[in-house]
This record gives structure tokens, C-alpha cells and sequence, in this order.
């Protein structure tokens, strides 16, 4: 299996497509013409970028096209810009790591973290095993006018299972429900679509009543006492784009108090 994680670094990411493991570049991938080094046409790089950098999508493909890698896979954020970090297999040459390097700096405003090696290493992600999500999102009624960049930034993480309801009267309230199965990458543009276009969030919801595939945006279905406020702080630190999806699910439950087996609502 191609290891497709790299896709929650929301930037660049050079992989080797016959690695079953992929690490940051270490010593060994220094000398490009070393054994642990990668074929150029082996090489799989997924790059992130803002909807405003559409037209310099054909630049980036010659350049990496100039050094032998044709394996290039952009995609563009629906909603605002992806964070600026990067991740690096060890079997990437050092000359290919520096021009994704560059790229990055020029096409995404910098780089201002490197992703730990276990990031493309232990998980996966593929677009039949996203399909699987089901997102539930309820909106306010003047919010009709963003259903299709709702279900466009979804549907290129290939979730395609997007209900969007709207209130007649009223803001829905600004919670959010995770299922413990959800990719952090897919989790991650959840919260941003709550940010966006509900208000923010201020509430999340145990996953215990949820099924482990299911996002629920705005839900009234449970009171008041059912959610668990969040602070701004905890919130970015569920944001943050280095968190694994396991490291996303403990800091989930530990907000919501699931980790000690007791949600915080109940205490």
C-alpha cells in the first residue's frame, strides 16, 4: 500500500512509492547516488496550496518534472490556506528534498515545522476508506449561499457523504462531534468548516454517541449539559496539523474526560 498519510502535513510531502515505511531524509539519503535513495520516478509528492495558487500549479510540475519525478499530486484548500509544514522520506535525495524545500517556501508562505518520521510511516489514508464518513452539518438559514464550498472541501478528501441542513430561525450551535475513526486530516478541515461557516466552536461532543465514522457539525440532537466546552487554546491544539490520528483521538477524549471513562458533563 502507498503510504498516503503524508496528505495531514496540509503541504509538501516527497514519499517513496516502494518504501512500505517512509522517514524524514537522514544521512544515508544524503548521496543521491547511495543505495537507500530513491528513483526520481519513484518518488510521490502530494502538494497543498491555496485556491488563489491554482496558476502555479504548471510551475511546480515542471520543476519537479526537470529532475525525473512525474508521480505529482496537488490539491487545493476550499477554505483558507494550509499550515506551513512539510515531511520528507529518508529515500528522498538530498537534491529533491531541497527543491521541495523551495517550492514550499515559494508556493505556501514558508515553512515553519517538519513533520515527525512515524507521520508517513504508521498511517494511511485512502480516498475508499474516507468515503466510509458520514458528515452531518447544520447551518444558519443566511448561510445557504456556502453549501457548495462546504461539500467541494469534503469532497476533495473524497468524503462524499455531506448532509447539509439549514435552521429556519436562529444560529445552530457551534459544537462538534468526531468519530473516533476519522482521519486527523479529515478531523482538522471538520473543525475548520465549523470555524468557518458556524461561528467557531465552543463545544465538543463525546464520541461514545457517535458512530466511529461520523462528524456532526452544529447538532442540536443532544442539551446543553451533553456538550463539553472548549477553550480557544484547546481548540488550536486539536488544529494542529502534527498530531497524528491517534494523537488527535487521546487529545480528543481527554478534553472531552472519555480518557478517564467519565465525559466531563457528568462530573
Amino acid at each position: 500500500m502507498i503510504p498516503r498519510r503524508c496528505s495531514r502535513n496540509l503541504i509538501a510531502c516527497a514519499t517513496v512509492l516502494f518504501a512500505s515505511l517512509a522517514v524524514h531524509l537522514d544521512v544515508r539519503a544524503a548521496d543521491p547516488s547511495a543505495p537507500e535513495a530513491g528513483a526520481p520516478g519513484k518518488i510521490l509528492v502530494e502538494i497543498f496550496l491555496a485556491l488563489d495558487r491554482k496558476g502555479d500549479l504548471d510551475a511546480i510540475e515542471r520543476e519537479f518534472a526537470a529532475v525525473g519525478i512525474t508521480k505529482v499530486r496537488p490539491k487545493f484548500h476550499q477554505i483558507g490556506h494550509p499550515p506551513t509544514n512539510i515531511a520528507i522520506g529518508r529515500r528522498v535525495s538530498a537534491d529533491i528534498a531541497r527543491l521541495t524545500i523551495r517550492l514550499a517556501n515559494t508556493y505556501n508562505g514558508g515553512i515553519t515545522k517538519l513533520l515527525p518520521e512515524e507521520r508517513l510511516a504508521q498511517e494511511s489514508e485512502t480516498p475508499a476508506a474516507n468515503r466510509k464518513i458520514l458528515v452531518e452539518i447544520f447551518l444558519a438559514p443566511d448561510r445557504r449561499p456556502d453549501l457548495d464550498s462546504v461539500k467541494k472541501a469534503f469532497e476533495a478528501v473524497s468524503v462524499t457523504r455531506v448532509r447539509v441542513q439549514f435552521f429556519r430561525l436562529g444560529n445552530p450551535p457551534a459544537n462538534i462531534a468526531i468519530g473516533d475513526s476519522v482521519p486527523a486530516s479529515v478531523a482538522r478541515l471538520a473543525i475548520r468548516v465549523a470555524v468557518t461557516h458556524n461561528g467557531g466552536v465552543k463545544f465538543l461532543l463525546p464520541q461514545y454517541r457517535f458512530f466511529p465514522e461520523h462528524i456532526a457539525i452544529g447538532t442540536s440532537a443532544f442539551d446543553e449539559a451533553s456538550q463539553i466546552p472548549i477553550r480557544p487554546e484547546d481548540l488550536d491544539r486539536l488544529s494542529d496539523p502534527a498530531l497524528t490520528t491517534s494523537q488527535f483521538h487521546a487529545l480528543y477524549r481527554h478534553l472531552t474526560g472519555e480518557d478517564k471513562r467519565l465525559p466531563t458533563y457528568l462530573k
